[in-house]
């Protein structure tokens, strides 16, 4: 294409062109000339362009241009002449002939573009001929034509109709000629843009201006019309049209009718048009004012339609063919009123109220057969301000109407009805978009908070739950209820519908529309409604465990029923059909989908979501209708539509442990009498379920309530829901069953709680609950990661579990948001009875105990699937408030472990802390206290952090072993006596301790264990630990503080380890069994007092020290740190005797030396009277270290009271010398004055004093023993106590033997006139050391003295000594040397004294 431009504007378009200098040759084609090249101030004009199609011509310029390129620019003066031809190929309409110019000539200038000359032109017309010339003619614009016309010269000034007959109508003229105004050259325009593709179709058309004359007459009496005064008009032929249009019609009265007496009247006129085309189309369109009167549609006040106004009238008749069609279009006149008087309208469809404005226009098209369209249409459009659905039969609704409402213009209603021959005229309507947009649903005056906070909030959380729809796959919320009518009557089984608002966020979602005079609207708009499908009745519960209620008062019976889809099917908004289209809509379309909200039995709303399968083989869930027919008789059920689990297409051989098929979708327990079951039954088929469904296979609706029949079963659920068993008729509850599988704490034993809801004879519905365990307590948990991290210890199983019962106590909860959110599980409290396996050690028999009343918890995961992890196991333990609430309960067994028996006498479960991995851990500990032998001597003791021991806060302790590490292969831990949160601590907060009663000490084994080794031995990492009397006298409970004891050890200092108290068959232990020797000594044990041995001895300590030329002093080193721990048993010296000697005494012989003086001394006092012993008396004093300060202080009262007795000295013949001093209380008393010995007798109620030495040439044997006894009154008098310090040791041949006791007792002591009595009990408990030997005693006295007038007296006493000695057979051996003993040998010496006697 060649465009041509002057000033940046085009003015020639030529779609080819052969270049030359100054110049263009055009071959046939097409030229375009802009109009406004012609008529420059017209504005009509622009982008219009002049298109003709010619044979060739060519272009040239007055100066340079460069006609080689396809756009040629001109300067201002350029002066462009085009010349073009023109060819007559097309056949004009029948009737016409045409010669159009030859050639023309365009100047094109600084001024536009100008029409130079054109050929001689010709047209013919109704039988005449005229001729065209055009000199320079002017250009003008023909608004009429909207073209750009050329006025010629024509050869005629009128124009005689001699043949005016065309398809329908005949033209004539009123006079014998019609005058013509002038004539033109009408060249076609365009208003694309000039392209190759565009080509231009014919040379321009001859055109006429007649003046007044032209008549027109419609054929075979159309419309009855008759003559038509065309008034003046114009007259165009060319090789595509003839046209003739004015501007001045004058129609007279004519009538279009059409069916149903409704008819279109026409009056006057204004302009016309007629076309021809050259295939014989005839067209003539008439513009008037009409009148339309329409018996269809009618009014709720039974009038039809009408509209006046303007409009047109069109009549066609298509060459060759018989048929003529009309048009008529009509346009309300705003400015005067409607015909029908009133400027509403409202209508009625079978469920639809319109409101609207009066009609505002109509059109028709038809069949035109004298005067009547036979066949056809018409369109009647109005502004549609209100809708109102509505059901033909009673109905409530929810829809809100009122003065309130909304009555601005929603869109067109448009009524369209049709007819053929002889058939009755339809009527259908169309609705704007938005119809029902503002529709509003009332604001309910109540509603369940209980309801609402079980159901979905937002329409994203609604698409959410009904199986995460795709954003095109999205289903109206069901949740906030929109416009809703519900059907009352019989007629539609109470169903009703319920409208959601229109989504834009929905793509091509349809808009309502009318057929049948149904209002029909997308059937994802719309839900099938229903009234709440199960009636919650009241539930009583007899014997209600708290916080469940006697009886449980639903507050409402849930939200109504709702039925949704997908589909985009037109369905009619009514009930029946709702119901029937969705069902219709799922059964013909793939990939319709179903949706439906309804309630079950006591508080479970559901919602199914049934998508078909995509998948070869596996089954849908069906929809469909299923009310019962009796077409014999035309009777039908009522409407009921039923809702099926995806059946599997191949059933396992034998019995299957999976799922019974179930609904999609979602189910939630919103209202129950207890939360228990509602929370479990929420996490296995809530929203927060991934694979969440509906416990059911098959679910009926209607109108009148739901029907199930239903038993729910899912074998491979572990812990949750795994039966509901559900039974209703029409809305009314027959039972509800829920089993809701649990682990039972603390033994994992598998269990189910289940809740029956039933329906009783007399109507009342009635829940229970039954408790059951399914299996043993193996301590394996649905988290296999549980018990390696539960510590059984003595429990192995907790079997026969029965009688389990809910208890009145709180759940508890535990949450743990660093695993998961909204991991919760809830921890029920029940009580039962059971058999406990238990087995003291892995090596000893196992024996079954039962137990009633044990606490146990059902634990209930959520989101966890169904697992309950240690982490809500420690964290439960830890929430519990007492021990009332633990875990357990009593058990009354004993067992033997390493020979030792304990007794059990309850299960308790802690948890302790793993330092490792600084996680908790699940300890099973039964409490029990050892039954050990003997008589009571021994007992069980507690020790806390530093403080001293103390008696056990409880009568048992724990009784805990660790579990064996299968990683390491580490051997069977101890068994302890031990807390469970110290069972994986090195050192324990409490220490539980063996102790040993003696006659004065105390011995404490801490932190004993009995190993399964076979050696039958209780065995300690601690070392025992003695409390020796002077311990013992400073301390105010059972045992002192452990810094004022004395740890056994070896001679070196160092403490013993791995001590073991074995335990023979008769469950005696050995009080020492030592697993090391005493270096020093060996095949001894280092006991305390064989540590005094060797002090006394001389051996690595010296003890004799030169105090002064006058005195000799034994020491007992009692600060040497293995001399004080050893027993602390001396003070810090015991002087024994002082003489008046000038020889120093060699300390190595100190004792044999400060004997013989001793008895040197007393031979020369032989001769001597009493007066000259009584300085050497005075200076035998016994200074004693604190342990005996008793002995002290009851020697320094005698002494002070008078002189001691003399010694008794003889000598044998054998040279064996003897010295002795022995005296009692009433020897000592009567050296007494009266008034002394009643004092000394006052609180002195015995005493035993004695020195005796025996002297040899090779041995010598020297003994001391004093035993006094005192009596202390008592503010409760006669009581008085009693107490005694005793002390004796044994010189022979230089080695020792010590005894010391300490006791006390209580009696009485009165007097009533001459009569007087005295009666004690006196329990002394001694430490013996001395020659290989070490023992403990206890020694009960009891003594009782009568005496009248001094003439009867009477005396009972009754000792009782039992002794335990540790016997080193030769000592002189060694270790290594044959005969020398492993261990001592304990030997047990008993001794029972009675002596009755009688003085009168």
């Amino acid at each position: 294409m060649i465009t041509i431009t002057r000033g940046g504007s085009p003015i020639l378009y030529l779609d080819s062109g052969t270049s030359s200098a100054n110049a263009l040759t055009l071959s046939a084609g097409s030229v375009w000339i802009p109009a406004q090249q012609f008529v420059p101030t017209t504005s009509s004009a622009a982008n219009t362009f002049v298109a003709l199609s010619i044979t060739g011509g060519n272009v040239t310029f007055n100066g340079n241009v460069n006609t080689a390129a396809s756009l040629i620019v001109l300067g201002p003066n350029v002066v462009m002449t085009v010349n073009l031809k023109f060819g007559n190929s097309g056949k004009p309409p029948s009737g016409i002939t045409l010669q159009s110019p030859a050639t023309m000539t365009f100047i094109f200038d600084n001024t536009g573009a100008h029409l130079q000359n054109a050929g001689i032109a010709n047209l013919g017309v109704f039988g005449s001929s005229i001729g065209f010339t055009f000199a320079n003619p002017n250009a003008s614009w023909d608004a009429d034509l909207g073209k750009v016309v050329f006025v010629g010269a024509i050869s005629l000034s009128t124009l005689k109709i001699i043949n005016g007959q065309r398809e329908f109508l005949q033209f004539s003229s009123a006079l014998a000629s019609i005058g013509i105004n002038n004539g033109a050259w009408v060249p076609d325009v365009q208003s694309t843009n000039p392209s190759t593709v565009t080509e231009a179709s014919s040379p321009g058309s001859l055109a006429l201006y007649l003046k007044t004359g032209l008549q027109a007459t419609l054929s075979d009496s159309m419309l009855s019309s008759g003559l038509i005064n065309c008034g003046p008009c114009t007259l165009v032929a060319g090789i595509t049209e003839l046209l003739i249009t004015g501007l001045n019609l004058k129609l007279p009265k004519c009538i279009v009718n059409l069916p149903q007496s409704s008819s279109v009247v026409m009056r006057g006129g204004s302009a016309f048009q007629y076309t021809s085309l050259p295939n014989g189309t005839d067209s003539w369109t008439a513009y008037s004012s009409m009148t339309a009167s329409l018996n269809q549609p009618r009014n709720v006040r039974g009038e039809g339609s009408t509209l006046a106004g303007i409009g047109a009238l069109v009549i066609t008749k298509v060459g060759g063919l018989a048929i003529t069609t009309a048009e008529v279009d009509i346009t309300a006149d705003s400015t005067v009123p409607p015909a029908s008087g009133s400027y509403f309208q409202s209508y009625a469809l079978k469920n639809l109220f319109l409101k609207g404005d009066a009609p505002s226009s109509l059109a028709i098209q038809g069949t035109l057969q004298n005067s009547t369209l036979i066949s056809g249409n018409y369109r009647l459009f109005s502004n549609l301000r209100y809708v109102l659905p509505f059901l033909p039969d009673p109905y409530v609704t929810n829809i809100q109407y009122g003065q309130a409402i909304d009555n601005s213009i929603i869109g067109d209603l448009v009524f369209t009805g049709a007819w053929e021959v002889n058939a009755p005229m339809t009527i259908d309507v169309t609705l704007p978009n938005g119809t029902l947009n503002r529709l509003q649903a009332l604001t309910p005056a109540t509603s369940s908070a209980t309801m609402q906070a079980a159901l979905p909030t937002s329409p994203s959380e609604e698409n959410s739950l009904l199986g995460h729809l795709n954003a095109d796959e999205i289903v109206q919320p069901v949740i906030s209820l929109g416009p809703t009518m519900l059907d009352i009557s019989s007629n539609n089984s109470q169903f009703g519908v319920s409208i959601s608002a229109f989504n834009p966020d929905l793509p091509q979602q349809p808009q309502p529309t009318v057929a049948h005079l149904y209002m029909r609207t997308a059937a994802n708009q719309l839900r099938a409604f229903a009234l709440p499908q199960v009636q919650w009745e009241p539930v009583t519960t007899p014997d209600p465990v708290p916080p469940v209620t006697a009886v449980f008062q639903f507050t409402d019976s849930g939200p109504a029923t709702q039925i949704g889809t997908n589909s985009v099917t037109l369905i009619p908004v009514a009930s029946h059909e709702i119901v029937s289209g969705l069902a219709q809509a799922y059964a013909t379309e793939l990939t319709s989908r179903i949706f439906a909200r309804f309630t079950m039995p006591f508080g479970i709303i559901s919602t199914a979501s049934l998508i078909k399968s995509t998948i070869p083989f596996f089954n849908s869930p069906t929809f469909g209708m299923i009310q019962p027919s009796f077409k014999a008789i035309n009777y039908f059920g009522a409407d009921q539509v039923s809702l099926g689990a995806p059946q599997p297409r191949f059933h396992p051989i034998g019995k299957s442990t999976g799922p019974t098929p179930s609904l999609p979708g979602i189910s939630v327990l919103s209202q129950f009498p207890d939360s228990a079951t509602a929370t479990a039954y929420n996490e296995e088929f809530g929203p927060s379920k991934t694979t969440a469904k509906i416990p059911a296979s098959r679910v009926d609706i209607s109108g009148y309530g739901l029907s199930i029949f239903t038993d729910w079963r899912d074998d491979t659920i572990s812990s949750g829901i795994s039966q509901v068993d559900l039974q209703a008729i029409v809305g009314r509850t027959e039972r509800e069953v829920i089993v809701q599988k649990m682990e039972l704490l603390y033994s994992g034993a598998p269990a189910t709680r289940t809740v029956v809801i039933q329906r009783l004879n007399s109507g009342e519905m009635r829940r229970q609950v039954f408790l059951k365990a399914t299996g043993p307590g193996t301590f394996n948990f649905n988290d296999a990661a549980i018990k390696p991290k539960t510590h059984q210890g003595l429990v192995q199983q907790v079997i026969n579990i029965r009688n389990m019962r809910e208890v009145a106590d709180i759940p508890y909860t535990t949450t743990d948001s660093t695993v998961n959110p909204a991991r919760v599980t809830t921890f029920f409290p029940i009580q039962y009875d059971c058999d406990v396996v238990i087995q003291p050690t892995p090596s000893s028999p196992a024996i079954q105990v039962p137990a009633i009343n044990h606490r146990g918890y059902l634990a209930a995961p959520l989101a966890t699937n169904g697992k309950m992890m240690l982490s809500d196991f420690v964290s439960f333990l830890g929430q519990l408030p007492n021990k009332n609430l633990m875990l357990g309960g009593p058990i009354d067994c004993t067992v033997k472990a390493g020979n030792l028996t304990v007794k059990l006498t309850s299960i308790t479960v802690d948890s302790t802390l793993n330092a490792t991995t600084n996680a908790s851990e699940i300890v099973i500990a039964p409490l029990g206290i050892p039954e050990f032998a003997g008589h009571g001597e021994w007992s069980m003791v507690q020790k806390v952090g530093p403080l001293a021991p103390m008696h056990l806060d409880n009568t048992s302790v724990p009784v805990i072993r660790q579990n064996t590490d299968a990683a390491t292969g580490s051997p069977v831990k101890p068994l302890r006596f031990a807390n469970p949160a110290d069972l994986l601590s090195a050192v324990p907060g409490v220490d539980y301790c063996i102790m040993h009663n003696a006659d004065t000490v105390r011995t404490l084994f801490p932190r004993p264990k009995i190993e399964d080794d076979g050696l039958n031995q209780i065995s300690s990492v601690l070392s025992p630990v003695i409390a020796d009397p002077y311990a013992m006298g400073n301390c105010s409970g059972i045992f002192p503080d452990l810094t004022a004891c004395i740890p056994l050890q070896l001679l070196g200092g160092t403490e013993l380890s791995n001590v073991t108290l074995p335990v023979d068959p008769s469950g005696f232990m050995s009080l020492l069994n030592p697993q090391a020797t005493d270096p020093a000594n060996p095949g001894q044990f280092p006991s305390p007092i064989a540590a005094v041995n060797r002090v006394l001895r001389g051996g690595d300590f010296p003890t004799l020290t030169a105090m002064n030329t006058g005195a000799i002093t034994l020491l007992i080193n009692s600060v040497d740190p293995d001399a004080a721990k050893a027993f602390n048993f001396a003070s810090k010296a015991v002087k024994l005797l002082s003489f008046d000697g000038k020889n120093q005494i060699d300390p190595t012989n100190a004792v044999d030396q400060g004997l013989n003086k001793l008895l040197e001394v007393a031979g020369d006092a032989l001769s001597q009277a009493k007066s000259d012993l009584k300085p050497l008396i005075d200076e035998t004093n016994m200074v004693l270290g604190e342990i005996m300060q008793p002995v002290k202080k009851v020697l320094a009262f005698l002494a002070t009271l008078g002189p001691l007795p003399k010694l008794d000295v003889h000598m044998d013949a054998d040279f064996t010398v003897h010295v002795s001093l022995t005296f009692n209380l009433e020897t000592y008393l009567e050296s007494m004055l009266p008034p002394v010995a009643a004092v000394i007798a006052e609180f002195v109620t015995q005493f035993d004093f004695n020195i005796n030495h025996t002297q040899q040439l090779l041995t010598h044997n020297t003994k001391f023993g004093v035993k006094p006894i005192f009596k202390i009154p008592t503010p409760f008098a006669p009581a008085i106590a009693v107490a005694t310090a005793t002390f004796d040791a044994a010189f022979e041949n230089g080695v020792p033997s010590i005894a010391f006791g300490l006791g006390a007792g209580i009696g009485v002591d009165f007097g009533i006139g001459p009569f007087s009595a005295t009666g004690y009990v006196l329990i002394t408990q001694t430490i013996m050391d001395g020659g290989g030997s070490f023992g403990i005693g206890t020694d009960i006295l009891v003594k009782a003295s009568v005496n009248l007038f001094d003439l009867i007296k009477a005396d009972v006493v009754v000792e009782t000594s039992v002794k335990l000695l540790a016997v080193t057979c030769h000592p002189e051996l060694k270790p290594g040397d044959s005969g020398f003993p492993e261990t001592p040998t304990i030997w047990g010496i008993a001794q029972t004294y009675e002596r009755n006697c009688a003085d009168s």
